[in-house]
């Protein structure tokens, strides 16, 4: 039988998981002087996080009504939407932007393999990895690359669920009677 200890334990594990996902992001909005050091006006300004997103969101878009999305949509898309933001830049500034982003979120550093993050693990009492993918190659059937969600960017984008105002009173509710399972009474109050 679980005490209340371990389920809050087991919670925040599975958020640290959760929130590892981001990690390969948070690294590019962190790198991107290093990354457009041979162009800062590409650095300054330009938010690199919501091209990630952006990209993502197109990529799901695109999964849910075709094969998925060719690595050519998706710079265009990503660049688009840094010219968008930033009118100033060139295409051929945009494009640089968006295939940034497209290998920062397939991992081409490394080959394309998995994210690896480490975390404390508070189920077993220690650090662990998390190994994910945000995207997936996979091939259409004419033979194109199309990258898909992989299971990393699905959980991501399931954990930043914009939740209207009745589903967040909602979520309260359910915090609420967390804190009370746990036997914090005081705290739910």
């Amino acid at each position: 039988m679980s005490t209340p200890e371990s389920a809050s334990r087991e919670t925040l594990t599975r958020q640290q998981r959760n929130m590892a996902l981001t990690e390969p992001i948070a690294r590019l909005s962190r790198d991107r002087r290093v990354i457009f050091k041979d162009d800062p006006a590409l650095a300054e300004r330009l938010d690199v996080q919501y091209l990630a997103l952006s990209a993502i969101d197109f990529v799901m878009e695109r999964s849910a009504i075709e094969a998925g999305a060719s690595p050519e949509d998706i710079v265009e898309h990503a660049a688009g939407e840094a010219v968008r933001m930033k009118p100033a830049l060139t295409e051929k500034q945009g494009r640089k932007a968006g295939q940034v982003v497209l290998d920062h979120l397939s991992n081409a550093r490394e080959g394309h393999k998995t994210f690896r993050v480490e975390y404390y693990d508070a189920d077993r009492g220690g650090f662990s990895f998390q190994d994910f993918r945000l995207l997936a190659l996979s091939a259409a059937d004419d033979g194109s690359p199309r990258y898909k969600l992989a299971r990393g960017a699905q959980t991501l984008t399931l954990a930043m669920l914009d939740v209207a105002p009745e589903f967040a009173q909602e979520a309260e509710a359910i915090m609420i009677r967390k804190a009370v399972e746990r036997g914090r009474f005081e705290d739910a109050c």
